[in-house]
């Protein structure tokens, strides 16, 4: 079975193009992936969000300490590994944040 192209066939040197009637599937699959990409970007940032005010509030926690535990400090180390590793991906994905 030969699969079609998304684009059209040249019919011979200097013809035209031939539009011949593409079933519209491969469209529809690229309109999908950047549905599906806004979605998950606004995902991503909603977590960022999240996951720094986490690590703010335990790091505002670790300074107001006196005398802070082994498990405050490396709650705070956590909360901070997670907050890294989400802003590197929004990096990776280029994923912008306005603020309006």
């Amino acid at each position: 079975m030969r699969t079609r192209l998304p684009y059209p066939r040249l019919l011979r040197a200097g013809a035209k193009y031939k539009q011949e009637e593409e079933p519209e599937e491969w469209m529809m699959f690229f309109r999908r992936t950047g549905r599906l990409r806004k979605e998950y970007d606004e995902k991503l940032l909603a977590q960022l969000n999240q996951f720094k005010q986490h690590w703010q509030q335990e790091k505002s926690l670790l300074e107001i300490s006196f005398d802070p535990s082994e498990e405050v400090i490396c709650q705070t180390k956590v909360a901070e590994a997670k907050y890294i590793f989400l802003l590197r991906e929004a990096k990776q994905r280029k994923v912008t944040f306005y603020r309006a």
